[in-house]
């Protein structure tokens, strides 16, 4: 991990990655930090020991903001990051269905639609009611 990153943060943000007495909500405007503070968070509870890659879950709503804060989190604390679940809210729950689907009496193999798909599968019914 980079030697001293809390000399990176101000002191705000420095409050809020040492902060270990529960959970902490980041709520502030676009361009404040928000993804920094929530990275360097991440590599302190690591390099503290006071959590394992395994214990962490980082959710986004955008693949971007996901990819983002991998790479982040990659450059504070190497490797390790590759343990950890950043994720979006769709992928996370995609994953944990997936892994537990089969205990609700499903089958393993299902697809979840985007818009696109739903649009295609509808033409699909569209065009096949219509050849009837």
């Amino acid at each position: 991990m980079k030697s001293n990153i809390l000399d990176d943060l101000n002191q705000i943000q420095k409050k809020a990655v040492t902060y270990t007495e529960g959970p902490l909500l980041i709520f502030a405007g676009a361009g404040t930090g928000k993804t920094r503070v929530i990275t360097y968070r991440v590599a302190y509870l690591l390099e503290q020991g006071l959590a394992t890659p395994h214990e962490i879950l980082a959710i986004t709503f955008t693949n971007k903001a996901a990819n983002e804060m991998k790479s982040r989190v990659e450059q504070l604390i190497g490797e390790r990051a590759q343990d950890m679940w950043i994720r979006t809210f769709h992928s996370a729950c995609g994953r944990i269905l997936r892994n537990e689907i089969v205990s609700l009496g499903y089958d393993k193999n299902f697809a979840i639609y985007d818009e696109l798909d739903q649009i295609r599968l509808i033409n699909f019914g569209y065009y096949l009611f219509i050849k009837i």
